[in-house]
């Protein structure tokens, strides 16, 4: 799943490029035989994003989008044109008894976001696609810039991932559970049980 969720604005903030060759780099690559797609994936950016550091981390273990919706950091998703890819979802009332239709939502498989943390600016794609399994890989490419870099690492990243990786490491009103070969958290199961809970007492 992608994430999905309102997403903060931040000032806008230069890019390489405004035609977002990556995401047109990326199906063309999605069309034929891949064996790699992580590697694919950081060479695209590199080679068009020449001047940054690009750092992969997991959505697993630093989720820096439900960090940011937490009220954490700042995360706007670019939306202009075909800078992203995403499957618009549904998502019904959480009890019987809340009123209202529902809402929709973005799970997106493809995003290219300005994210801002402590006054920095990291530009940051989140890309998700099919593994060979039938699950879903998924990871955040964040950008930053070379003259950060010490020992094949970013200085200014890590602190972000070192800082983003404790919150996700925690319970936020969630429960563990096991979903395609992952541990996931689950906001709505916990919400679910907390309900039943409430109710038998």
């Amino acid at each position: 799943m992608g994430h999905s969720g309102n997403d903060e604005m931040v000032p806008a903030m230069r890019t390489s490029s405004t035609k977002f060759p990556v995401m047109t780099a990326f199906k063309e690559h999605c069309s034929g035989k891949r064996t790699n797609t992580e590697l694919s994936v950081v060479e695209l950016i590199r080679a068009i994003h020449s001047d940054k550091h690009v750092t992969t981390v997991s959505p697993h273990t630093v989720d820096l989008i439900g960090y940011a919706a937490a009220g954490h950091a700042e995360a706007h998703l670019i939306t202009a044109g075909d800078s992203y890819q995403s499957t618009r979802v549904y998502q019904a009332p959480e009890t019987r008894m809340e009123a209202g239709e529902g809402k929709l939502g973005d799970s997106v498989d493809f995003g290219h976001y300005e994210y801002k943390w402590q006054g920095q600016y990291f530009p940051m794609y989140h890309v998700e696609w099919n593994d060979d399994f039938g699950g879903v890989e998924s990871f955040h490419f964040i950008l930053t810039d070379r003259n950060t870099v010490s020992s094949a690492h970013s200085a200014t990243a890590d602190r972000l991932i070192m800082t983003c990786g404790k919150w996700t490491s925690e319970l936020h009103d969630e429960i563990y559970v096991f979903d395609a070969g992952h541990w996931r958290k689950d906001e709505d199961l916990w919400k679910a049980g907390s309900l039943a809970l409430s109710i038998s007492l």
